[in-house]
């Protein structure tokens, strides 16, 4: 019986409170009594799944207190359970009594205290989250980047920037990510600074912010460190180029498909291509003729196909013949693509007869509206080895996805806008 909680053993009250068919089967108002009690019970386990329990349903002035008494319980995970139900019922009441647990000695209560003043909101508690970006414990300094985050605590942005230096590498990226969802663009000089940084991590972090905030005024500062002597801070530079669409360095780019580092050659490859830099096409095929990844010769071509290099074409079109499969897509993905810019004959790619017969559906294709035309319509279509990923990718240059499917008379295959 529900009622007799309190004379049972600890085992039984334990598996009473969480039963969920108690709370399913009974009134809140017959049951909080009871597990009220509980929370004074000697054993903190039983006191730990009280506080849960009751957290689970809506607050009534009883149960707030009692759980608000609950953040002087001498166990740390009473506690740290309280501050939990404090914060999912925004019991602005409390603010002041989790505020104290904020100096708890453990971790775990400070992390708890920190997510209920989040959920809670009140403006008061900002200047005390923002001390807690110095807490020694990573973990509950992640949980108040997150906070402020959530919060858009503007006046935390400064301190935020102190912790692309920390010494951990979870709080470095989420203070990356949180400056640059709140677009603190204000703290942009403080952190070009870090571009010099003696520790590369740090001078990392700084490229990844100010690509994410569009910083282009740092497109320079970001370029020298296409030299630096980590092979990470150099791909963060590379792909940063992008972000902020510097074009105007597309130069030191190129030289950085000479790196000694295939990652970073690969971010130079893509980005070049994404920049559309059509000058590089040279660079950029003196890499597909001596490189041996398959990986760098596939983004070859496929940066090729981005920055219109039409008079690669039959160097493209001798590799949509090789044996491998990936460099054969790109390099007929790169054709098909200018085809459908030029007004090319897809029967002239070179492919084989199954991708032939495949793609003689790209004829009507050839004009702005021939997808349109084709929009939602049932087209019967050959899945043999890699078309399936070629047709996804034609459909997406031309603003369509793609439906596959399968019927008694064979794989079909519709337009959706």
């Amino acid at each position: 019986d529900h009622r007799d909680l309190h004379r049972v053993d600890r085992r039984q009250r334990q598996m009473c409170i969480r039963d969920r068919m108690v709370l399913g089967r009974l009134k809140a108002s017959e049951i909080i009594p009871d597990f009220i009690r509980l929370l004074s019970d000697p054993e903190a386990m039983v006191r730990r799944e009280a506080t849960e329990a009751l957290g689970r349903q809506p607050p009534t002035n009883e149960t707030l207190k009692s759980v608000e008494n609950l953040l002087l319980d001498p166990d740390c995970q009473v506690r740290a359970k309280a501050l939990d139900a404090l914060g999912h019922w925004k019991a602005r009441g409390a603010v002041s009594g989790i505020m104290n647990l904020l100096s708890d000695a453990e971790p775990e209560v400070r992390k708890s205290a920190v997510d209920a003043l989040a959920s809670i909101g009140v403006p008061e508690v900002v200047p005390r989250l923002i001390a807690m970006l110095e807490d020694a414990n990573y973990e509950v300094r992640l949980r108040v980047l997150t906070a402020v985050k959530h919060m858009n605590v503007r006046e935390a942005i400064k301190r935020m920037v102190s912790l692309l230096r920390d010494s951990n590498d979870e709080v470095r990226r989420l203070t990356v990510d949180a400056l640059v969802k709140m677009d603190a663009r204000e703290a942009v000089p403080e952190i070009a600074i870090l571009l010099e940084d003696i520790d590369s991590d740090v001078r990392e972090s700084a490229i990844l912010v100010l690509a994410g905030l569009r910083a282009s005024g740092y497109s320079e500062n970001i370029a020298g460190l296409l030299r630096d002597s980590y092979a990470y801070v150099r791909k963060a530079a590379a792909e940063a180029l992008v972000r902020i669409r510097s074009i105007g360095h597309a130069d030191r780019i190129m030289e950085a498909l000479k790196d000694r580092d295939n990652m970073v050659r690969l971010s130079a490859i893509e980005a070049l291509g994404a920049l559309g830099a059509r000058r590089s096409s040279g660079e950029l095929l003196r890499v597909l003729k001596t490189s041996r990844e398959t990986y760098l010769q596939e983004a070859v071509l496929e940066a090729l196909g981005r920055i219109r290099a039409i008079d690669t074409m039959g160097i493209v079109e001798k590799y949509s013949q090789d044996e491998d499969p990936y460099i054969s897509r790109a390099a007929t993905w790169t054709l098909c693509r200018w085809g459908m810019k030029k007004g090319l004959d897809v029967r002239k790619l070179g492919l084989d007869s199954a991708s032939i017969s495949r793609l003689g559906t790209l004829n009507a294709l050839m004009n702005p509206g021939g997808w349109r035309k084709l929009e939602n319509q049932r087209i019967s279509v050959n899945l043999e080895g890699n078309s399936s990923i070629l047709w996804r990718r034609l459909a997406k240059e031309a603003g369509f996805n793609l439906i596959f499917n399968t019927s008694v008379d064979g794989p079909f295959m519709r337009l959706i806008a």
